[in-house]
Parts: C-alpha cells; sequence; structure tokens
C-alpha cells in the first residue's frame, strides 16, 4: 500500500471510528493527501455523525474491494462524465458515490452548474435501499463495454490484453514503441539514425539504449519493418512526446482483427477521450489490411510486452 494510501484509509478509519478527531488529524497528513480529500472533507462537515459514518464504511469499502476491478474502477472518468451527461440528478450522485472521493471530486468539477444545482444532498443519497442502489449502479455500468473473465497471467492470450488495468496498457503501449525503435535502429544507416534519434527526449533516449543493448537475433524481414515503421507518414515526427506512443498504437493496430472489436472498445474505454480516439484511428488505418496471418508476429509482439511489464522486467 503506497504512503499517500495509507493517509488516507487512516483518515477515513478516524472519520468512522472517531469523528471528533478528524480535523486534527486532517491537519496532520501530508498536503498532496489533503488536496484530495479538501472536497469530501469540507462536505462532510456539514453532516451529522451519522451520514459521516456512512460515507466513511463506504469509501473505506471502495478501497478495499477488488470486485470492482474490471468495473467503473477502470472507465476514464472522461467517459463516465460523458455517460452521467444524460442521466438524472439521482443517477449522478449515486454513481458518483461508488467512485473514489479523488476521481468524483474531478467529475464534479467538469459538470455543468445547472446539474450541479440539482443534484441532492450526500443524506438523500445514503438514504436509498441497497438493493435499489445496487440496481441503479449495474444499469449504469452496463453502459459500457464489458469482458467477464479473468486473465491468466502466466497463460495471457492476445485477446485477454483488454483484462488488464489502465496503467498496465500505458506502459505495454509505451514499451512497444521503445522496442520498435530499438528494432529500427538495427544496422540503420548513421544518418538516417541520428534523424530517428533525433525525434526523442533525452530520457527517452536512454530507454531505447538499454533496448538497444538487451535486443536478442531477429529476422531482417522483421528490422526491415521496423524501420519503415520509424519513417511512417503515420508516425508524428514533430512531437518527441508523441513518438513513441504512437509508435506503440502503430504495433498494436498491426495486431487487431476486426474480430476483436469489443475488446477494442473495452481497451478504449480506459484511456482519456483524446487518447483512445488515436488509438482507434491507428487501428481502423489496418484493420482492412490486416489479415489473420500478418497479425501473427505483432500480436507475439503485444503479448511479448505485456508479459515483461506485468513481470517487471
Amino acid at each position: 500500500m503506497s504512503l499517500a494510501l495509507q493517509h488516507k484509509v487512516f483518515y477515513l478509519l478516524v472519520l468512522k471510528e472517531v469523528p471528533e478527531l478528524v480535523d486534527q488529524v486532517f491537519s496532520m497528513i501530508p498536503q498532496s493527501v489533503r488536496d484530495s480529500l479538501s472536497k469530501l472533507h469540507g462536505e462532510l462537515s456539514k453532516h451529522d455523525s451519522k451520514i459521516v459514518k456512512k460515507v466513511a464504511e463506504s469509501e473505506l469499502a471502495k478501497l478495499s474491494s477488488s470486485k470492482n476491478k474490471f468495473d467503473l474502477l477502470d472507465v476514464h472518468n472522461d467517459w463516465i462524465l460523458e455517460a452521467l451527461l444524460s442521466e438524472t440528478p439521482e443517477m449522478i450522485a449515486l454513481v458518483l458515490s461508488h467512485l473514489p472521493g479523488e476521481r468524483a471530486s474531478e467529475i464534479l468539477d467538469h459538470l455543468p452548474q445547472d446539474i450541479l444545482n440539482s443534484l441532492p444532498s450526500v443524506n438523500d443519497t445514503f438514504q436509498l435501499p441497497e438493493m435499489l442502489n445496487t440496481m441503479l449502479r449495474q444499469r449504469f455500468v452496463h453502459k459500457f463495454p464489458k469482458i467477464s473473465r479473468t486473465p491468466q497471467t502466466d497463460q495471457l492470450q492476445f485477446n485477454d490484453l483488454a483484462l488488464l488495468p489502465s496503467n498496465v496498457l500505458h506502459k505495454v503501449f509505451s514499451r512497444l514503441g521503445y522496442q520498435e525503435v530499438a528494432l529500427g535502429l538495427k544496422g540503420i544507416q548513421e544518418s538516417t539514425r541520428l534523424k530517428v534519434v533525433s525525434r526523442l527526449s533525452p530520457q527517452d533516449r536512454k530507454i531505447v539504449e538499454e533496448y538497444w543493448q538487451r535486443l536478442t537475433e531477429v529476422s531482417s524481414q522483421r528490422v526491415k519493418k521496423a524501420q519503415e515503421h520509424l519513417l511512417s507518414q503515420n508516425i508524428n515526427a514533430r512531437m518527441a512526446e508523441r513518438f513513441i506512443k504512437d509508435l506503440g498504437y502503430l504495433i498494436f493496430a498491426k495486431s487487431m482483427l476486426q474480430d476483436y472489436d469489443n475488446e477494442l472498445q473495452v481497451i478504449l474505454r480506459k484511456f482519456s477521450k483524446k487518447e483512445a480516439l488515436a488509438l482507434e484511428h491507428a487501428v481502423h488505418a489496418h484493420w482492412e489490411e490486416n489479415t489473420s496471418t500478418s497479425v501473427l508476429g505483432y500480436q507475439e509482439d503485444v503479448i511479448r510486452a505485456a508479459k515483461s511489464v506485468l513481470g517487471g522486467v
């Protein structure tokens, strides 16, 4: 458990068991943690101890529960906000009450003022019977594409990729990008190599060098493909911060068949709408040309990258 999470759990436990000490405890925790809890702390100060205890129990349950691992907790706030805009104020309040406080706060910051003015109080939200609460929440959750199975790390298959948490997926795409640069630099002319490396930030250059050092035997055909990718017009050469990411998206795009559309939709919801649009554009640009044979090598690259991230290699 991270130090920030430990502080948050401690704050919530005090809130639940000895609320009269919560102001004192709040002033003692680090500023970064206070910032994420400030709105919740301010709102709860307006309510009686019964409501405060319910909220604290609810927040602690969210932190300890693993049953929602691939539920709303791994859907990016952009998509939740979009879906909430067509819901009633009561449903909005209910959904937000099931999200961690900092995420709910971020979504509240982006809701129109007229919706904010119509939201029910914390007290009214917690008055709903538990069965109705669960039914309404599940109705909202079903708005998002979902895959109901658990990935097996030691036997990870390509279509399991959508089951991975968003933070792991971000690392997988970055790893794919770094690996592609390292592959493309293998045996390349000095002038071209310098042109490619010049697109990278100093940090990215260092990481690419590490990947280069770990390169094993690769077919000349695969190296040639990587070199074509580095010079591809689909890769944004003018923005160093996008270069690695776009390369990762390109490799993923070349690994995808249209049969995996549901998996793609699940993955897209784990990214911001801006990043999801870039990833979706890359995939759709290659769907027509991809075949069950052409994707195999790229799928192996994706699975290898995912296993490395999960294994901490």
